[in-house]
C-alpha cells in the first residue's frame, strides 16, 4: 500500500510530467553551408602552377584596396603577387605599376636570399579581372594575365603570367 503523501507526490509528478510535456519542442538547427574552397592558379613562361598557400594580405575590397598573394608551397618563395586599386565591384584593372601604391602583377622566384621579382611597369602590363567581389560573405574571384620585367635585382628577362585564376578568396 502507498502512502497517501506518496500517492499525491507521485500523482503531482505525473501531472507535471504530461502537461510539460507537450510545451517541449525538439529543436532543429540548420547547419551552416560549407564554405567555398579558395583556389588560385596560373600559368608561368608556359609551366602551369597551383599555389599552396593563398591569402588578402593587405587591405580590404570594400574600401577599393587589394592585395592578394599566392604561393607554390610553403617550402618555397615562388609566388604570385597582385595588387589593385578602387575595387569596389566586378571590374578590370590595369596593372601597369612598379611604385608600391599603384596596381601591379608581380612574379617571385627563388629562395629568399637569391630571390628574383618581376613586376608590371609602364611598358610590362596586363590586366586582373574581378569577377566576383561579395561583401557580405567577404569573397573575392577573378582571372589575370601579365608581362613583367625583372626588377629585383634589376635586369632585361621577362615573365609570362597567363591563365591566371582565383576564387573564392576571403579577406
Amino acid at each position: 500500500m502507498i502512502n497517501p503523501l506518496t500517492r499525491r507526490i507521485l500523482t503531482g509528478t505525473v501531472v507535471v510530467i504530461s502537461l510539460s510535456a507537450p510545451a517541449c519542442k525538439k529543436t532543429t538547427t540548420t547547419p551552416a553551408p560549407p564554405k567555398p574552397v579558395a583556389a588560385f592558379a596560373a600559368t608561368i613562361n608556359g609551366t602551369a602552377i597551383s599555389s599552396g598557400w593563398i591569402w588578402v594580405s593587405n587591405g580590404n575590397p570594400g574600401t577599393g584596396f587589394v592585395e592578394i598573394s599566392a604561393g607554390v608551397s610553403d617550402a618555397s618563395s615562388d609566388g604570385i603577387l597582385l595588387q589593385a586599386n578602387n575595387v569596389v565591384a566586378p571590374t578590370t584593372v590595369t596593372l601597369n605599376s612598379n611604385a608600391s601604391l599603384g596596381s601591379f602583377g608581380q612574379y617571385s622566384s627563388g629562395p629568399a636570399a637569391t630571390e628574383i621579382m618581376y613586376r608590371t611597369d609602364a611598358s610590362h602590363t596586363g590586366t586582373i579581372t574581378f569577377t566576383q567581389v561579395d561583401a557580405t560573405n567577404k569573397l573575392l574571384s577573378g582571372t589575370f594575365t601579365f608581362t613583367a620585367l625583372q626588377y629585383s635585382p634589376a635586369g632585361t628577362p621577362t615573365v609570362n603570367v597567363t591563365n591566371g585564376s582565383f576564387s573564392n578568396i576571403t579577406w
